[in-house]
């Protein structure tokens, strides 16, 4: 899908393309972005900048789970944050590199909020009703309104911003997992809101030079004006991404079912 992506980038109308397609278009079908990263990590649509951090979690992620599976969720969340947070600090302050570092070019930068999920699911796993009390029925909600104001003061010094990312992906979690939790109690929207879900993968790969394109021809219309337009925007989004990535999995499963032998 990543793939599909950057072709319906090249083909499709209505995209701003705001950097020209040049070698560095191989780079980023590799998955490569890291790699001389001030040129290629946000290169044609920055929202894929995660897809070089997705690939380096990818090949950590088997010593990532026996460490977990060895140690519990507890001390395996502390020791992730410990080294997250001294990557960070080197990369910040002691090396003063680039911060696209930071923002996922080195995966370990973000490993708290990646041991964060791990241990959730562990956390789970071992008692479920209470995790989707605290997720699910609203006091995870109220705890991330509350530290979300403390969690953006981190934005304020080189030192805070250490934590800052582990401090607000934390709290939007929060947020998005109570607010899904209130959806699910109304069973239509919870439904429609459900579908789109599984299917974001694909819109969050597609979305952005479309957005751009249209804000950048709507950026002086009144804000009711604005609301009448992206709203039905962003469900013809929805529904392209949706097929997209329907349509790119049936092609996959066919092309991986031909591989697999026959029975007797």
């Amino acid at each position: 899908m990543y793939w599909v992506a950057h072709l319906v980038y090249l083909l499709s109308p209505f995209v701003a393309r705001l950097e020209p397609v040049d070698d560095r278009i191989i780079l980023s079908l590799l998955g490569l972005r890291f790699i001389d990263i001030q040129m290629n990590f946000l290169y044609l649509n920055a929202a894929w900048w995660y897809f070089s951090m997705l690939i380096q979690f990818y090949l950590i992620f088997p010593l990532l789970f026996l460490t977990a599976r060895r140690v519990g969720p507890s001390w395996f969340l502390l020791i992730a944050c410990a080294a997250g947070f001294f990557a960070r600090y080197m990369l910040l302050i002691v090396w003063h590199q680039s911060g696209l570092w930071v923002l996922g070019g080195f995966a370990i930068c973000r490993l708290p909020e990646f041991a964060l999920g791990m241990s959730l699911a562990m956390w789970h796993t071992r008692s479920p009703a209470r995790v989707e009390w605290l997720l699910l029925r609203g006091a995870g909600l109220v705890l991330g309104l509350v530290l979300y104001p403390a969690a953006l003061q981190l934005y304020n010094g080189v030192y805070e911003y250490i934590f800052v990312d582990f401090a607000t992906g934390t709290c939007c979690m929060l947020e998005i997992v109570g607010i899904a939790g209130i959806i699910s109690v109304f069973k239509e929207p919870a439904r429609l809101f459900g579908l789109v879900g599984l299917y974001s993968y694909g819109l969050y790969l597609i979305h952005q030079p479309y957005v751009i394109w249209l804000g950048l021809r709507i950026r002086e219309q009144p804000i009711w004006m604005f609301l009448l337009i992206c709203l039905p925007t962003l469900a013809a989004l929805s529904a392209w991404g949706m097929l997209l990535e329907k349509a790119t999995n049936t092609l996959v499963n066919k092309l991986t079912s031909f591989r697999k032998p026959a029975h007797a």
